[in-house]
């Protein structure tokens, strides 16, 4: 019989020994939960009261309460009144008994930098309707509280004729003074202003404007900077602008394989097609296909594109007459 107590107590002294941490946790930290009352109407707000108790060696860790669920209940604020006292806002939006049910709350082991939980207790707050709350407060049974009826909703009557028309006055006044309005602002920012320069008109030839055009291409020095894709992008729209200007057709704004077909049907400049067919496919390679030539090409290219554009300013000098008509034809 006392071999047998020796082991009881043997292991009660090694259980003891393998929770160091409980018997402290309890003895030194507590957490006491309060409500301001346990009944309310629905959608009112409630008061929940955390207060802790801990020595120096324990710390409470408050959680964070934002957007956060009790149950039924929804945590709208918190406030730290105290380092060990904190105060939730609640609001309960469903009817009956309801309960906020316990929860964990964490302290730290400023020791050996643990943490455990304690659990607080379950708290329960009857919810009552509107006319039930009413019902409750002290009245003569005959009175009108006693015999509260259900609330509806405010009755709509229909609109009349009358009430139409005084509507459609009062809408077509405000469209006449913001109309009226916005006359006499108009009015008075143009008072005093200068009347606006005419715009020049441009009275170059297209050969002109193109050349132009390609040489600031050339001091931009696009490709020296690593822009090769645009150096290429703005030769091939300086030569389409052109044939643009000469032809009268949206020449900038079709592809490759379109402006194709227009010189076969419309333009019988066949030894120049094959040039400015050449000239503009490889700028599509370097713009699509993601090509990059290599770096004596880029102005070779641009200096190409000047000498086709010279052959067709002499090719439309010389068929002036003919390129007339197959423009009239396009048209």
């Amino acid at each position: 019989m006392k071999s047998l107590l020796r082991r009881l107590l043997w292991f009660a002294c090694a259980g003891l020994l393998l929770l160091p941490g409980t018997a402290p946790a309890a003895a030194g930290c507590t957490v006491e939960v309060e409500l301001d009352r346990d009944t309310c109407t629905i959608g009112d707000w409630l008061r929940l009261r955390i207060t802790t108790t801990a020595t120096e060696e324990y710390q409470p860790l408050w959680p964070d309460w934002s957007g956060r669920k009790l149950g039924s209940f929804q945590v709208l604020a918190d406030s730290q009144t105290a380092a060990d006292r904190q105060e939730l806002t609640l609001a309960v939006y469903e009817l009956g008994r309801q309960v906020v049910p316990a929860f964990p709350f964490p302290f730290l082991d400023r020791r050996d930098s643990t943490v455990f939980t304690l659990q607080t207790d379950s708290l329960a707050v009857l919810v009552n309707t509107v006319r039930d709350s009413v019902a409750q407060t002290a009245a003569p049974r005959d009175s009108a509280v006693a015999e509260l009826l259900d609330i509806y909703p405010p009755q709509e009557r229909p609109l009349s004729w009358r009430d139409l028309t005084r509507y459609a006055l009062w809408a077509a006044g405000v469209i006449l003074l913001v109309w009226l309005g916005v006359l006499l602002l108009r009015k008075l920012l143009r008072r005093g202003q200068p009347a606006l320069p005419l715009l020049p008109v441009e009275t170059r030839p297209p050969w002109e404007r193109a050349l132009e055009q390609l040489y600031a291409v050339r001091e931009a020095k696009l490709w020296q900077r690593g822009e090769v894709i645009e150096h290429y992008f703005r030769i091939s729209l300086v030569v389409r602008r052109y044939l643009e200007w000469m032809t009268g057709v949206a020449v900038a704004e079709m592809t490759t394989g379109e402006i194709e077909r227009l010189l076969v049907e419309h333009l019988p400049a066949e030894q120049l097609h094959s040039r400015l067919l050449t000239q503009l496919r490889r700028a599509d390679l370097v713009k699509f296909a993601g090509q990059l030539p290599p770096e004596q090409q880029h102005d070779a290219y641009w200096e190409e594109a000047t000498t086709l554009l010279g052959d067709w300013r002499d090719w439309f000098a010389q068929n002036q007459n003919a390129a007339a008509e197959k423009v009239e034809e396009m048209a």
